[in-house]
């Protein structure tokens, strides 16, 4: 069988797709639905989060007696312990270092980058010892 010269079909039938579109405009109508989408979206997530802040807030104010200020819900359960330095073997220094430094992303990528380097290693000794 003669081999044959010239470009390959598959080079050939990319070609003639590419040069058969003609659509070269911006997609106006789909960035503007785009948009919209998210418009709407965001306002619906912003008066459920106004209309539930809203309702903590008057039930907040509306306790009269000891008894309903003794009986706390939510999120009033937990805003003394925003601000509380955390207790343990590490304290408050190591935990804000480890979260402001990102430590899980730099340790994520660096066993991916090792485990990548070892595989890397392993499949070259088996093509090595293969082809001796």
């Amino acid at each position: 069988m003669a081999a044959v010269s010239g470009p390959s079909n598959c080079r050939v039938a990319a070609a003639s797709y590419l040069k058969s579109t003609t659509d070269e405009g911006v997609h106006w109508f789909s960035i503007t639905n785009s948009l919209l989408v998210v418009l709407l979206l965001t306002g619906m997530i912003a008066m459920i989060l106004i209309r539930v802040v809203r309702k903590d807030i008057d039930r907040y104010n509306d306790e009269t007696t000891l008894e309903e200020a003794a009986d706390e819900t939510g999120w009033k359960l937990v805003h003394s312990d925003v601000f509380r330095p955390p207790a343990g073997t590490f304290g408050p220094m190591m935990l804000s270092v480890f979260v402001g430094s990102g430590i899980q992303i730099f340790m994520m990528a660096s066993t991916v980058m090792v485990r990548a380097w070892i595989a890397r290693c392993a499949c070259a000794c088996v093509h090595c010892t293969a082809g001796a």
